[in-house]
């Protein structure tokens, strides 16, 4: 039929059905779904012994599998001839999906995307990092549409647009994977691209995350607020002789004596690292002495902020390697020794 001819090659003796995701999504549902339309039903075959026949042919794709990744399979066509007494015969034939993956995003067509902080590729002098104790994902701008760069078999490349309202190149957004944590590096946001054949391939944008260690903690024994300009900031108070320690590697190095119960607000000073990625995608970690800032505490800095609440346990008896354990802000937890 026409529709086998548009997919149908045959060279020597190899016969090949060749299909591409993006155009062919007719001819991959129904190969999907059994119903192999574009394959043919029926064959002249000529048998060793010269017997000469039109027979029905049943297909076995084995473990061909169809998506955009492409790739070439071995497939075979069975005929029955057990009526010209030579049994069961195989054609063994190729299948050949194209590939169409996609490797990255157009940057001039996404400047709504490339313009989230800490995304990876903002170029020297420009790049921002992400603040895991100041960052919400609902501050994540995800745009309805996404041009995207697809590596196609015969080494070209093309742009495909995909849209959150497009029935044919749908786009999805996930931020299962979008993790930013104070150990830092990369997080990586998800764009899932359905194609026209239904099938979907993840294409993960990454984004660049400073890692933020505590080196200090001091104890708010309460906070107030007070108006300065607008809106309404909070303003840390101390007693006259607050606890104060240094911290290294998650263990404050003096021990909290005070009888009282550990205060819910904390003063925490870190030391904050830019991720640097090579060329092969390894990441190292470069101190900076420029701080991404703190917004609404008027006795942070650069590189310290005052948590109204952080989470702290303390153990119901007291022996002599009793600690409390003190979570930053969701974050990096802490070790302090009781005495």
């Amino acid at each position: 039929s026409e529709a086998v001819a548009d997919y149908m090659t045959v060279t020597g003796n190899t016969l090949t059905f060749t299909f591409d995701p993006y155009t062919s999504s007719d001819a991959l549902e129904q190969l999907a779904t059994g119903n192999f339309k574009y394959f043919p039903a029926r064959a002249t075959i000529t048998f060793a012994n010269g017997a000469v026949a039109n027979v029905p042919i049943t297909w076995d794709f084995g473990i061909a599998k169809i998506n955009c990744q492409g790739g070439t399979y071995n497939i075979r066509a069975i005929v029955d001839g057990s009526a010209y007494g030579v049994g069961t015969q195989e054609i063994r034939a190729n299948l050949v999906v194209l590939s169409r993956t996609a490797v990255g995003i157009v940057e001039s067509a996404n400047t709504v995307l490339t313009s989230n902080v800490g995304y990876m590729w903002q170029g020297a002098g420009t790049q921002t990092y992400i603040n895991p104790y100041e960052f919400y994902i609902s501050s994540l701008k995800l745009p309805e549409t996404l041009t995207v760069l697809v590596a196609c078999s015969d080494g070209t490349e093309e742009q495909i647009v995909y849209s959150t309202t497009d029935d044919t190149y749908k786009l999805r957004w996930s931020t299962k994977d979008f993790r930013p944590t104070y150990k830092g590096g990369i997080t990586y946001l998800t764009a899932k691209l359905v194609g026209p054949d239904g099938s979907t391939q993840n294409l993960q944008i990454p984004f660049l995350v400073q890692r933020m260690t505590v080196t200090n903690v001091t104890t708010v024994y309460y906070m107030d607020e007070e108006r300065v300009a607008s809106p309404k900031i909070k303003n840390a108070r101390y007693s006259s002789n607050p606890y104060t320690s240094a911290v290294v590697d998650g263990v404050a190095t003096t021990a909290y004596t005070s009888s009282k119960a550990f205060p819910t607000g904390l003063k925490v000073t870190f030391k904050i690292e830019n991720p640097v990625v090579d060329g092969e995608g390894n990441v190292t970690f470069v101190e900076t002495t420029v701080g991404t800032g703190w917004s609404g505490h008027k006795n942070g800095s650069t590189n310290s902020k005052v948590f109204a609440y952080v989470s702290s346990i303390t153990p119901a008896t007291i022996t002599a390697d009793s600690t409390i354990s003190v979570q930053i802000g969701g974050g990096e937890r802490i070790q302090i020794a009781l005495s």
